[in-house]
């Protein structure tokens, strides 16, 4: 398609949303499908960003289970990863011939994450109730830490600040390997920006430790 005659983001957005705002009408989706086909056979990766950011994060709250959205940016984020993985997987190419069919295929992948999350809270309270009966306070500390973590880090208002604090910190990656994992989400982040975003999410959780209940990580 002649770049001068594609349909503009600008414009093509504006409907989508719209039309997804009504998802009981006979809604007009077909400036939803211009805007995912352009992202992912087109490989634009402007209309990428809009698809994910501006129109699938909203849906995955739609879709995300009640219980689950006190850790909703986690999922949305989880979900994004997922996505993009498998729009760049050439040897099993994802074709979406409606956007309805895309819509499916969102809640599906929204449901294998949040399954994946519950199971995951699910076992921190079965540790939390073995170690009630446990001495070795270790193991305890261990696990109330962990727990206290995630509550505070869910305070942080900047998401790739917070995603970089859970990943150094929970997950134990160096800033060279979040850098690189959040390139799908962030393209071009550096291990710089990287250590910018931890210190001034440090920052603020040291300046709001009275909302955060602590008195914020060293």
């Amino acid at each position: 398609m002649d770049e001068r005659s594609k349909p503009q983001l600008q414009d093509l957005l504006p409907e989508c949303l719209a039309a997804l705002a009504h998802p009981r009408r006979a809604s007009n989706l077909s400036p939803c499908l211009e805007i995912l086909q352009q992202a992912v056979e087109q490989c634009d990766q402007a209309a990428l960003r809009v698809l994910l950011t501006e129109i699938s994060y909203p849906l995955v709250a739609r879709y995300c289970p009640p219980e689950l959205l006190h850790c909703l940016s986690d999922i949305q984020q989880e979900v994004a990863l997922r996505l993009l993985h498998r729009f760049s997987d050439s040897a099993r190419p994802l074709v979406f011939t409606s956007f309805p069919a895309y819509l499916k295929y969102l809640a599906m992948t929204v449901r294998s994450v949040a399954t994946k999350m519950l199971k995951r809270e699910q076992m921190a309270d079965q540790w939390e109730d073995f170690v009630l009966d446990d001495p070795t306070e270790a193991i305890a500390a261990a696990i109330e830490r962990t727990q206290l973590a995630y509550r505070v880090l869910a305070l942080l208002p900047d998401p790739l600040q917070r995603e970089c604090l859970r990943r150094r910190y929970l997950l134990d990656q160096s800033p060279d390997e979040i850098a690189q994992a959040l390139q799908p989400l962030y393209p071009g982040l550096t291990k710089a920006q990287v250590y910018r975003a931890v210190e001034r999410g440090l920052r603020w959780l040291r300046e709001n430790a009275d909302l955060c209940g602590c008195s914020g990580p060293d």
